[in-house]
Order: C-alpha cells, then structure tokens, then sequence
C-alpha cells in the first residue's frame, strides 16, 4: 500500500526545485488516494435510499456529483401494465424517460447508472434487458427523480459519487 504525503509538507513553490521527495509524493499520492490509505482524502460516495408504496416519486438530492449507480425493486401490483421513470431537475424537470414497462403483476430488480454531465443513462434488469437513454438537462443537475406510475410500488439505493466532499 502506497503512502499519502500531505502536500503541504513538500516544497510546492513555484520557484522550488523539483526533489525526489516531490517526485515520491506526486507518484505514491495518486495510489495512495485509490487506496484509502490512512490521511489521504475519500473520494466522494453519497449513500441515500427511499421507496415508494403507492403512485408517485421518489427524489434524491444529487447537487454536486458527477453521477449515479441506483438499484431498484420494484413491482406492478395493477392489473395492466404500468411504466418506471427516471428524470432529473436543473430548476425544474424535463421529461421523464421510460426506465422500464412493466407487464401485468411484474416484478423485478434493476441496476443502473445516470452520468449527469450529459444525461446519459443505461439500467440492466434481472432477467439481462438493458434499456438505454437520455434525460433531458439545461444544467448542473441536482435532484434525480424516480416515478412509479399507478399501483407501481418500488425501491431505491442511490450511489452519488465524483463530488461532494466525503466530510
């Protein structure tokens, strides 16, 4: 395991010379920072969960991230079939995109993940179908919706992760 050396305890100046030190730290820092080696800084993974029971929407605040792994439960309880959206908010929210249609008292897990620097996103269901797409954005992204139609009861566990300060 690499070893983090706090920057300000090498000479970073701008008219310092380049020592091995320097070169160690600049080279051993990166991998100690994948590593999670003792002083080193996390990298930002924001952990939220919440479900909803009947129709409706279930929001995770996601201001400052760069993106989202989610996984999902979740069930058709109606007698027809019903749609599962994803969508998110830059002020106000663009148009919801189809994660998934769910037939008649389907149930079924999903994994995915939402990149909000262009919107792109990809879930992966329990039985292999990968659905694909692009929600709508005008800016930095902040809140991340999901939308379960009538009589779709469903779960979330949101990863955010490329931001926030782990503090």
């Amino acid at each position: 395991m690499a070893t983090w050396t706090d920057p300000s305890t090498v000479n970073t100046g701008p008219n310092d010379p380049v020592t091995s030190e320097f070169g160690t730290a600049a080279l051993e820092n990166a991998e100690a920072l994948a590593e999670g080696a003792s002083g080193a800084p996390k990298i930002a993974t924001k952990n939220q969960s919440g479900q909803r029971s009947t129709a409706g929407n279930v929001n995770f605040t996601v201001t400052g991230f760069g993106g989202a792994r989610f996984y999902i439960g979740v069930r058709n309880t109606s007698d027809f079939p019903q749609t599962f959206t994803i969508n998110t908010s830059t002020g106000s929210y663009g148009t919801a995109q189809t994660l998934k249609s769910l037939g008649q008292g389907a149930s079924l897990t999903l994994h995915g993940y939402i990149n909000f620097s262009d919107g792109s996103f990809f879930s992966i269901d329990s039985i292999g179908l990968i659905t694909t797409g692009t929600v709508t954005k005008t800016g930095a992204v902040n809140l991340l919706r999901f939308t379960g139609s009538s009589n779709v009861i469903f779960g979330v566990h949101l990863m955010a992760d490329g931001g926030e300060s782990a503090t």
